[in-house]
Formats: structure tokens, C-alpha cells, sequence
């Protein structure tokens, strides 16, 4: 029987966003290529990598995740996708 593994994990990094620095806790999957067969012909999709945020917190400890906006959570998701930390 197939065994799954949960690639799912909690990471820290850390994103400067327009000028202020901010510490990041988020669970990050790696994107994963689906099985193909012997001709290459996908039996299941590829899964995209997945960023999720849980918190957002100034250098100086304040929790600001519930203060931004959509934009902004794109911006800092993007930024740890492309490791422009």
C-alpha cells in the first residue's frame, strides 16, 4: 500500500516590505511533480508550491499578520517563493 508522506512544514524567514522589516512564520510545501508513466503521460497532476502565512511580527515582537492587507500578503508570499528575503 502507498505510504504519503506530509510535506508540510512550519518555517521562519524574514522580508523586508516597503522599508520595514518583518519576521515570517509560515508552512511551506514543495511543489511536487505528479507520477507519469512510461511514455510521459501524467496519471496525476503536479501540485504547485504552496505558501501559506501563519504569523507576521515586526523585528520588535508586534504581531501585525491580522493588519495587512490581501496586497501585502501576496507581496511577502512571493517574496519567500523567490527567497528574496
Amino acid at each position: 500500500f502507498p505510504v504519503t508522506i506530509d510535506m508540510k512544514m512550519i518555517k521562519h524567514g524574514s522580508v523586508t516590505l516597503h522599508g520595514l522589516d518583518l519576521l515570517v512564520d509560515y508552512y511551506y510545501i514543495p511543489s511536487r511533480r505528479g507520477t507519469r508513466d512510461s511514455l510521459g503521460v501524467p496519471l496525476e497532476p503536479d501540485e504547485p508550491e504552496v505558501v501559506d502565512i501563519i504569523t507576521v511580527e515586526t523585528f520588535g515582537g508586534d504581531d501585525i499578520t491580522h493588519c495587512l492587507a490581501d496586497r501585502a500578503f501576496a507581496e511577502i508570499e512571493n517574496k519567500l517563493r523567490s527567497g528574496d528575503e
